[in-house]
């Protein structure tokens, strides 16, 4: 019998095939022989306590491309499915709260998800690193405004960002002295809202690192984001200039800092975010990177993922 894959996704003609790391997945599982079903997140619904759904049995051509218009609908049971994917991208809001309710009634009906959401809820990608504080720049997270104020005219030149936020959204970068200080922790507080602050880093301009790590162990090779002349994030998104490099020692001890957690909490798929020597996010609700560095290198990084959980 054909086993099934479910992987809860954002719309899928909104993402691009040369890029997207949800679509490798589905095209691995797919070439396994897999069922692939796509469910978007306002088509899943618990009755009678039973997690159920509409979604899509996916199809591809040739070129790897998903055709949606010959893709067939499937309604069900969830309990149906051997594994789910969560890679709804982020805000982190209560929508997302509501799906890892799901993921939990489902792995209750014995459904391996990947990643589990109770991690999902746990390990908040910018809160969790507060775990390795010798292994971040100097962090505050806090909604006070006179906290904030406090540890800007400490460390001089500061980023903040939202918690729940991804892809370079929000993120600000000020001075002690800069005039639009006040306007821009209006912004991002609004009503108590709890942001990060993190000491600016300047070797962000040798780019942001982002290590892929499967079941607590790093890819061999990274993603360096290198921000663009006009911007100083180092996100795809913003413009930053992609380069794959072989990942080094340093970086290969913070992933062994972080790895006992990882195992915890039955992370199985994580995106470790580095600037020079520090670790500055742990992503776990849909990573990427893993088109960039398959293309540059001779890597299979989606066969790796499932021989491990096929394995595991």
């Amino acid at each position: 019998m054909t086993q099934k894959i479910g992987i809860i996704i954002d719309p899928l003609d909104s993402l691009n095939p040369e890029k997207d790391s949800s679509l490798a997945m589905t095209w691995e599982a797919m070439n396994r022989g897999y069922d692939v079903i796509a469910f978007y997140p306002e088509n899943i619904f618990l009755k009678n306590g039973v997690p159920s759904a509409t979604g899509m049995l996916l199809k591809k051509d040739v070129r790897s491309l998903i055709k949606i218009s010959e893709s067939s609908l499937w309604e069900g049971s969830l309990k149906e499915l051997d594994l789910v994917f969560m890679r709804k991208d982020p805000p982190f809001d209560m929508e997302y709260i509501y799906l890892t309710y799901f993921m939990d009634a489902l792995e209750n009906l014995g459904v391996r998800c990947i990643n589990p959401g109770s991690s999902l809820r746990n390990v908040n990608e910018k809160y969790y690193i507060s775990n390795f504080p010798n292994c971040t720049p100097p962090t505050l997270i806090s909604s006070s405004v006179k906290q904030i104020n406090k540890f800007i005219a400490q460390y001089k030149k500061v980023v903040l960002k939202p918690l729940d936020g991804m892809g370079g959204k929000s993120i600000f970068i000020i001075n002690k002295d800069d005039l639009n200080k006040n306007v821009i922790l209006e912004t991002l507080l609004g009503n108590k809202r709890t942001i990060m602050a993190q000491k600016y880093l300047p070797e962000i301009k040798d780019g942001d690192k982002r290590i892929l790590i499967i079941n607590g162990n790093p890819i061999d090779f990274m993603l360096k984001r290198i921000p663009s002349k006009d911007d100083f994030r180092g996100n795809l998104v913003r413009g930053a200039k992609a380069k794959i490099v072989k990942i080094g020692i340093q970086e290969r001890r913070l992933c062994e800092k972080i790895k006992p957690h990882i195992l915890k909490h039955r992370l199985m798929f994580v995106g470790l975010d580095v600037i020079g020597n520090f670790i500055t996010e742990i992503n776990v609700t849909s990573p990427t990177g893993i088109r960039e560095i398959e293309k540059a290198k001779n890597i299979n990084i989606t066969k790796i993922l499932f021989d491990e959980i096929e394995s595991s």
